[in-house]
């Protein structure tokens, strides 16, 4: 007994060193054990149930396939639009109808009449206030006349007045002639001094009447003031 005892304490006496380290060294690795333990339960602790779900997935898919990018196909332009030929049978018709015949009276001074639809066109002939014309074509802002093109707003339209109608027996009428005893007389559409004129008369022309209205007489052309005319035998 004395023996194993004496053994013992010399095998303490001699390993005592390597026996200390090696205990130290298991204390040391069991306290590190135990720390890094108790740091990754309460990691843990501190994850959401959102983290611990990702976590669980990417354990299982430690490696996830790479994101394939999706084209969209992209909507295809619209074709232009290509414009329709035009109705060369209504140009027909729009031209057929302007080349009826519209009266004008000039309602300025004088009224340029020039070579083509242009305002700078050379002048072919003039027309004074009341002058009555004829226009066979309109082009925009000109009127086409005998003499040539005419600007539209220096004309006033005169109302077409409708062909009489044939009577079964008419009466004789009785004709006046009237002299002018003025300078000039306009002859009037309507027998009104806001009529448009659409003749004029110079001093001693004979005019024939067929009426007699109030102060107005009816002629050829329109109505004539009364007193400006001197009755003849």
């Amino acid at each position: 007994m004395n023996e194993a005892i004496y053994k013992i304490l010399r095998f303490f006496k001699i390993y005592s060193l390597p026996f200390l380290t090696v205990v130290l060294a298991f204390g040391i690795y069991y306290v590190i054990f135990e720390v890094t333990h108790a740091l990754k339960k309460k990691e843990e602790a501190n994850l959401s149930d959102r983290d611990k779900i990702a976590l669980i997935e990417e354990d299982k898919n430690p490696e996830a396939p790479p994101l394939v990018p999706i084209e969209i196909p992209q909507p295809e332009a619209p074709l232009p639009e290509v414009p329709l030929a035009p109705n060369l049978s209504e140009e027909r018709d729009s031209s057929a109808s302007s080349t009826k015949t519209l009266l004008y009276s000039v309602n300025t001074e004088v009224l340029n009449i020039r070579e083509n639809p242009s305002t700078t066109a050379p002048i072919t002939a003039k027309k004074e206030r009341g002058e009555v014309v004829e226009a066979s074509e309109v082009r925009g802002d000109l009127v086409k006349i005998k003499e040539g093109w005419a600007y539209l707003k220096l004309l006033t339209p005169l109302k077409a007045t409708p062909a009489p109608r044939p009577k079964a027996s008419t009466p004789d009428v009785k004709v006046i002639r009237y002299s002018v005893n003025t300078e000039v007389l306009n002859i009037r559409e309507n027998p009104s001094t806001t009529a448009p004129i659409t003749a004029k008369k110079e001093r001693g022309e004979v005019v024939e009447a067929s009426e007699v209205r109030g102060d107005w007489v009816k002629i050829k052309e329109g109505w004539a003031y009364l007193k400006l005319l001197t009755p003849l035998p």
